[in-house]
């Protein structure tokens, strides 16, 4: 599809399953609104042009695969409304350098950002209340080299960091109970 740009209406709630999916030629989305609450399941799987995606405020849900496979994002801003973002959401995004996590975020689902070969820096801040890193959710991020756990972190799933052969420091806390099968 030629499709390069879109701009997105205020009253805008919802984007379906995999509404925007396999526009390759899609460089730029504007989300011009506080309305839209979901993207969902594959919206924008396999948008390979596009390089940076700033979400709405008013965002609450990111659905699974709603950005997989985008060959050129390089950065995601969350707003910190964002409550939810679903298994293998931004996985194979291979230039993703860094990513903040929102802090009403609790669980980073399945493979979430599995395969971001270039995922360098990942902060979590004082205030997230992330408290489960969910399966392969960073594995085959090979650039990531340090990492500090938020302090309210209680399980670190099965193959969770997995294959980030640049690994050379975590930073656990007090709160952490599991650590999974293989998660490093």
């Amino acid at each position: 599809m030629s499709l390069k740009s879109i701009t997105f209406p205020d009253q805008l709630t919802t984007i379906k399953t995999k509404a925007f999916t396999h526009c390759s030629a899609l460089t730029s989305v504007v989300f011009n609104n506080d309305s839209l609450a979901t993207i969902c399941d594959g919206c924008f799987q396999n948008c390979l042009s596009l390089d940076i995606i700033t979400l709405p405020t008013s965002l609450t849900v990111l659905e699974q695969s709603a950005f997989n496979n985008f060959q050129k994002l390089k950065h995601v801003t969350f707003n910190d409304n964002l409550k939810s973002i679903g298994n293998d959401c931004f996985a194979d995004c291979f230039a993703i350098a860094s990513v903040s996590i929102p802090p009403k975020l609790t669980v980073l689902e399945r493979c979430i950002f599995a395969f971001c070969t270039s995922l360098v820096d990942f902060v979590f801040n004082d205030d997230d209340n992330l408290t489960i890193i969910g399966v392969g959710a960073f594995q085959h991020c090979y650039a990531f080299k340090s990492i500090t756990l938020p302090n309210k972190l209680k399980v670190i799933d099965d193959v969770a960091f997995s294959t980030c052969t640049s690994l050379e420091r975590v930073v656990c806390n007090k709160s952490l109970k599991t650590i999974g099968r293989c998660a490093f």
